[in-house]
């Protein structure tokens, strides 16, 4: 039976990986469960209990047949990336004015490259927008990235790009992303990102005594706290509207306490007025795991439960705008669940896009990879060049990794909960057993986390009315 028992200081709770659903229990029952998941009875011991009957009746606790991991899509994906690709990124150089400790292009890891004075050449960035056209016959909207590096670094030739795509795209509905540091955002390039509907991902880590710690330029010396909120406080004393469209995006040291990086919007409210978004430096490429203080997990934890609050009850609780982010986006992924009758024929853990359909990276040298935040230098996570097209035997591989540890996969509960993507599974320029399965403790940790507030969710909801 792939279920996970869950207890909250109100109720008892069996989540059904099958059916993908949470159902309330007696204490009873609940105890019955746990005996039978560890073994310590078996299932036809309580044939006769009418809870048990009834659960099994209505479809739940069944060991399914198990079913094919291959992903729906292995067979479609020539059609796919030949009709249906819809975005890529493109980038502009691996030269980066910054030096932050935590980016893989900085800390010298082995597997990583690092940063290089290498910009992508004008007639290869045309060949990749020539190459999206020849691909997204069937895509409504038509994505183009700019990427780095810091990609303003190459603004004169990153203008020369967006009026050849605009040509080429002429009559048909583009979008254009970029991502960037801040530090080069003069009046005159923030207008032209407006103009040509950029949408802006702007980067900084907290106040100046947080954000420098790990933010230098590039003589490893120099803060670039300053030099960044000067040109954003630019961006919302001049374009307040413009401003409310922008994102910025904070990587959190769990080493600082969480009231010292949650200052930041105390010092400069003006963040409440564009789309924040927050997440932990991301060290899984990285020698020196994340450290966690004791002042950063209590308080985070405080502050969720005042963002839920807020959300539950409707009330105005100073809530960290961090926490109040991650909750608004876990609450929009819950309620797009949806209970499952059954897996299907072919069925693959949830986790893995189809790579390359939706945020392809193309590299410097021309080379196709699933995203801009895997391993350059992977052999087994480079799904193609931009001459030769995607390599869909590689991009099978990606989606399908859970072929790697199929009896794992098919006994999980989280099934259909699971988070990780081929980036977990690379080591070494290989996808691994080995990798996957260090992999998986983050995804169940994950997936738990979410049933319990899910669990949490209704409880107060339900109290509530």
């Amino acid at each position: 039976m792939k279920i996970k028992l869950l207890k909250s200081p109100y109720s008892y709770y069996l989540y059904d990986g099958n059916r993908n659903v949470i159902i309330e229990l007696d204490e009873s029952l609940y105890n019955i469960l746990e005996k039978i998941k560890s073994r310590k009875a078996s299932i036809s011991e309580y044939a006769n209990d009418e809870r048990i009957q009834k659960l099994i009746h209505a479809g739940y606790l069944c060991d399914e047949e198990k079913t094919l991991l291959k992903h729906p899509m292995t067979d479609f994906l020539d059609t796919i990336l030949s009709r249906n690709v819809e975005k890529v990124t493109i980038q502009l150089t691996q030269d980066c004015n910054f030096r932050c400790s935590y980016c893989p292009y900085t800390n010298g890891v082995a597997t990583q490259r690092k940063h290089e004075h290498k910009s992508m050449s004008l007639d290869m960035a045309k060949r990749c927008i020539d190459f999206l056209k020849e691909r997204c016959v069937d895509s409504m909207l038509v994505f183009i990235g700019f990427y780095g590096g810091e990609p303003l670094l190459e603004f004169d030739k990153l203008k020369e790009i967006v009026s050849y795509a605009e040509q080429v795209f002429k009559g048909r509905e583009l979008m254009f992303t970029i991502s960037t540091n801040g530090s080069l955002l003069t009046e005159d390039k923030i207008q032209y990102l407006i103009d040509h509907k950029i949408d802006r991902l702007i980067s900084i880590d907290g106040p100046e005594q947080i954000n420098d710690k790990n933010r230098v330029f590039a003589d490893k010396k120099t803060g670039t706290f300053q030099t960044v909120i000067k040109q954003i406080e630019k961006f919302y004393r001049y374009w307040p509207e413009e401003f409310r469209k922008t994102s910025v995006n904070m990587v959190m040291d769990p080493s600082n306490d969480f009231d010292e990086i949650n200052a930041l919007f105390v010092q400069y409210p003006m963040f409440e007025k564009c789309n924040f978004q927050a997440t932990l430096i991301d060290d899984s490429g990285i020698e020196t795991p994340n450290q966690y203080s004791e002042n950063f997990m209590k308080k985070y934890e405080y502050h969720y439960f005042l963002s839920l609050l807020n959300v539950l009850r409707n009330e105005k609780y100073p809530a960290s705008i961090i926490t109040q982010g991650h909750v608004r986006r876990m609450m929009d992924n819950l309620d797009r669940e949806e209970e499952t009758e059954s897996r299907g024929k072919y069925a693959v853990p949830s986790g893995p896009c189809i790579a390359g359909q939706n945020r392809a990276l193309i590299t410097v040298n021309g080379d196709i990879l699933p995203c801009e935040r895997v391993n350059e230098n992977s052999e087994a996570l480079r799904i193609g060049h931009i001459d030769t097209g995607f390599d869909l035997k590689k991009v099978s591989q990606l989606i399908n990794i859970s072929q790697l540890t199929s009896d794992d996969c098919q006994n999980c509960w989280a099934f259909q909960k699971c988070s990780m993507c081929a980036k977990g599974v690379e080591k070494d320029g290989k996808l691994t057993a080995a990798q996957r399965k260090k992999s998986c403790a983050n995804s169940l940790f994950g997936a738990e986390q979410q049933l319990r507030t899910k669990i949490l969710i209704e409880e107060c909801k339900g109290r509530k009315k």
